[in-house]
């Protein structure tokens, strides 16, 4: 049996990895000659369009398509899924229902490792995600975004369905730390960069101000990725504190008090320096 841990890790890997969409593929490295092969071959079936247009933005990168992330991890890990994700929904869910606004409309919980499905009218499922916990879906979006995260809330979520080979026996998810975003000693300014991926060069999200409350999905160490306002992405742990680290709540500083802490500490050393010196010639 599958961990759902294990597969959620898979999943979060392509995310943290940039992988990209192409139509049809499962785990290919991507290349400026497989896309006008691709294109060559498939630019008449209507499914490719997005991928013979755009695919050659993923480059130098891993490629697959939404279920495509699904066979990878699960072949992976030593499991067995199906390709395409009608199929994975008609013959590899144990258990399966309807979502209304990101919960199971049986009452039930949603757990982490948890397919998720859109829904058209004629009652086929297009489109899959994982679900990861925390109110969080890891999906191969398409060509344009690639692999992402969206929120399980999102309307396009119409159905689930708990997946043959994943042991779903580990409890509840955990509950997301609540973080302040702080400026560490030396730094300055009143916002701080949420990013796409734990890098400084990365894409920036959005700006979050110094000493906002976020939501912290998984700290890595060095970078967190976290929630903040319905988006997500990574921030340095350092602009980071935890609830209970800091003392009360309302004892975050701003900019201007910093820098003034600062100043005084430099008087007060340069005031021991005198004091020393005084005392020296006594």
């Amino acid at each position: 049996m599958i961990a759902t841990k294990d597969l959620i890790e898979k999943f979060q890997y392509a995310l943290d990895n940039h992988w990209g969409y192409i139509m049809y593929m499962t785990h290919e490295m991507w290349s400026d000659a497989k896309q006008k092969a691709y294109v060559a071959e498939r630019k008449d079936d209507p499914d490719c369009k997005m991928s013979c247009e755009y695919g050659g933005k993923w480059a130098g990168h891993w490629v697959t398509d939404c279920s495509g992330l699904f066979k990878w991890a699960f072949t992976t890990l030593g499991g067995m899924i199906a390709h395409g994700s009608n199929s994975i929904w008609d013959k590899y869910c144990t258990s399966q229902g309807k979502l209304r606004s990101g919960e199971r409309t049986d009452g039930q919980e949603l757990k982490p490792g948890t397919a998720v499905f859109t829904e058209v009218d004629d009652g086929r499922h297009n489109h899959i995600g994982l679900y990861v916990g925390n109110g969080m879906v890891i999906e191969a979006q398409g060509t344009q975004a690639g692999v992402v995260t969206s929120l399980v809330t999102n309307k396009k979520w119409k159905a689930w369905g708990e997946l043959k080979g994943v042991s779903y026996a580990e409890g509840g998810e955990k509950e997301m730390q609540k973080a302040t975003v702080v400026l560490p000693s030396g730094a300055s300014g009143s916002t701080v960069n949420m990013r796409e991926s734990a890098s400084r060069s990365a894409k920036i999200v959005c700006q979050v101000p110094v000493g906002a409350s976020v939501d912290v999905i998984q700290d890595k160490g060095e970078w967190c990725y976290i929630q903040y306002s319905g988006k997500t992405g990574y921030m340095m742990s350092n602009y980071l504190e935890y609830e209970g680290q800091g003392g009360e709540s309302g004892d975050n500083l701003s900019p201007e008090e910093i820098a003034e802490i600062q100043k005084a500490l430099k008087d007060i050393e340069n005031a021991t320096e005198t004091i020393g010196r005084i005392v020296g010639r006594g």
